[in-house]
């Protein structure tokens, strides 16, 4: 059984000034690029029913020698 049907959102965004700063990324946005300093939250979430869902958050920084 696959989930693709039930992720409903982006798989995460960037974390600048404001809590979800422009540069969503996953399946179906345009630029999945990021750079060195940024700061993401990597979000997945599934959404099976209304009241059956789960979602992981984690932030990362994307730094020279690798992520954080």
């Amino acid at each position: 059984m696959g989930f693709d049907d039930y992720f409903k959102h982006s798989d995460g965004h960037r974390i600048g000034l404001d809590i979800h700063e422009r540069l969503n990324f996953g399946p179906g946005f345009e630029s999945n690029v990021v750079h060195e300093n940024y700061i993401m939250m990597v979000e997945p979430g599934v959404y099976l029913s209304e009241k059956d869902d789960v979602r992981i958050e984690d932030d990362i920084w994307v730094a020279r020698e690798g992520n954080e």
